[in-house]
């Protein structure tokens, strides 16, 4: 016990002395040793579209069909970006995720047919690093699509 108690004592006062000697105060992840990192803190991404920054708080009206693609269950890039409601309107797609208004089940409910909604466009989420991920060309995190949060659904 005396030893573990030496150990302890001697490693903070080497801590505090690496730290003292640069200016530094010492603090819970200070490094004992120079060519250790220290650790970072883990940042959690969004898990819901209403977590995310809306890119424009004005809500938009939209209508078009309501397409529905099934996640796959294995890893792959489909599965991570997450798109699994989309709008068909005129000549683009717009990506469609779930309220405290609309849910799931209510987007489910409504695919292939003609739809008239009410959403607020939301900024998508880059990873956390703590987070396995499909890379872009770059090396950078691939980020996932800015979806249109849907407050208002009918047909």
């Amino acid at each position: 016990m005396r030893l573990v108690n030496f150990w302890l004592v001697s490693a903070a006062l080497v801590t505090a002395a690496a730290c003292s000697s640069s200016g530094n105060k010492p603090t819970a992840d200070t490094p004992s040793d120079s060519s250790e990192m220290p650790l970072a803190t883990p940042s959690r991404p969004p898990k819901k579209a209403a977590d995310l920054p809306p890119l424009d708080a004005t809500p938009l009206n939209l209508e078009g069909r309501l397409i529905h693609t099934p996640l796959p269950e294995e890893k792959s890039v489909e599965a991570y970006l997450g798109v699994e409601f989309s709008l068909r309107v005129a000549n683009r797609t717009v990506v469609l995720s779930t309220s405290d208004t609309v849910t799931h089940d209510d987007l489910l409910a409504a695919k292939d047919t003609e739809v008239k909604v009410t959403c607020i466009m939301r900024r998508g989420s880059v990873p956390s690093e703590h987070e396995s991920y499909p890379m872009e060309g770059d090396g950078s995190p691939m980020k996932r699509p800015d979806t249109c949060q849907v407050t208002s659904l009918s047909r």
